[in-house]
């Protein structure tokens, strides 16, 4: 079973996405921003990563340079939601897939199937 960390500030988001991918049968975990993400991964580290990346405290972005930085982090797909083009774009180098919001759930599940059995 595979460990995915969704991490988005708005909890909406977070908890259907949560309940998606749980009953598609990921283990789930929440954050609420990219420091909470970076406290999470230190404490199990996920099979996966589905990000926003505005978000207060410390953003996507931040947190993917941090964690991209950490021993053993370097090749966990991470998946990249955003409400804004440009944000994608400023990001597209340290994710393997993004996806704009409002997103379609089936393809998110396509890509994580994905990216999880390359």
């Amino acid at each position: 079973m595979s460990h995915v960390l969704i991490v988005d500030d708005e909890r909406p988001i977070r908890d259907i996405l949560a309940e998606i991918l749980s009953f598609d049968g990921f283990t789930v975990v929440t954050a609420i921003d990219g420091v909470d993400a970076l406290a999470a991964v230190q404490q199990q580290s996920p099979d996966a990563v589905v990000l926003d990346l505005m978000m207060p405290r410390m953003d996507g972005l931040a947190f993917l340079e941090a964690f991209r930085g950490s021993p053993g982090f370097a090749s966990i797909p991470v998946v990249i939601l955003s409400a804004t083009i440009f944000e994608l774009e400023r990001a597209q180098h340290l994710a393997q897939a993004r996806m704009l919001k409002p997103f379609d759930v089936d393809e998110l599940l396509r890509i994580l199937h994905r990216l999880l059995t390359a």
